[in-house]
């Protein structure tokens, strides 16, 4: 599985939607799963599953599936 699968993956399980909901271009408020509390969740579980700590700084610029995959694959760099 590629990083970005594992990602879509983890955004879906952390939502409780199906994987096929999770686009690239899915953000926050397009599905009512993915509220403010949606996103916490997303954040918190990338953060544990993944093993990266994600800049407070960048929080808010993480309002898409392709944001935060862009985050996600930087941090693994």
């Amino acid at each position: 599985m590629t990083l970005e699968e594992q990602i879509k993956q983890i955004i879906a399980e952390a939502l409780g939607v199906e994987e096929t909901v999770i686009t690239h271009d899915l953000g926050i408020n397009d599905i009512p799963e993915w509220n403010s509390m949606g996103n916490l969740a997303i954040i918190a579980a990338l953060e544990e599953k993944l093993e990266v700590e994600i800049p407070m700084e960048d929080l808010f610029e993480l309002t898409n599936v392709e944001s935060i995959i862009v985050e996600i694959k930087n941090l693994k760099q």
